[in-house]
């Protein structure tokens, strides 16, 4: 299994966002070129805690064993963001960034500077738009109507 944990970005408050790529251990630059990517995040919205452990999941899911999973890497590059609003979860917002901004809502045209992590996830899907054959955003809502 191939899994690097890298940086996506830097927070308003200066923070890592962090990005992990998983993939087949033997892929090829080719590989890395072509193959279709499935792009995943959560923790948009910092008190939705269930979206982390659905994302926790995920991640052992495809690092197992498990012949679907050892399938899966062999097939898509994986692109995981645990969590899009680090500082929000850091200070104990229930739904905003440190700015006091919804950033679910900045998707249409997120500002580098005020919305960082939006900002470089779209600038991410951007990078691989003919490829990308999935994008989950994972949410932990506990009420029905948001």
């Amino acid at each position: 299994t191939f899994i690097r944990r890298s940086q996506l970005c830097r927070t308003v408050w200066g923070q890592d966002c962090d990005l992990i790529t998983i993939s087949d251990r033997r892929c090829t630059e080719d590989d890395w070129k072509s193959r279709p990517v499935v792009v995943l995040s959560a923790r948009v919205h910092p008190g939705e805690v269930g979206a982390s452990w659905m994302m926790r999941g995920c991640l052992d899911y495809l690092c197992s064993d498990l012949p679907r999973a050892v399938l899966l890497r062999k097939s898509f590059i994986f692109k995981l963001v645990p969590m899009l609003n680090p500082d929000g979860v850091a200070v104990g917002n229930n739904r905003c960034s440190l700015m006091g901004v919804d950033l679910n809502r900045m998707w249409e045209e997120p500002d580098e500077r005020e919305h960082p992590t939006i900002h470089a996830t779209k600038a991410l899907l951007g990078l691989y738009r003919d490829r990308v054959a999935l994008y989950v955003d994972l949410h932990g809502h506990s009420r029905a109507q948001n």
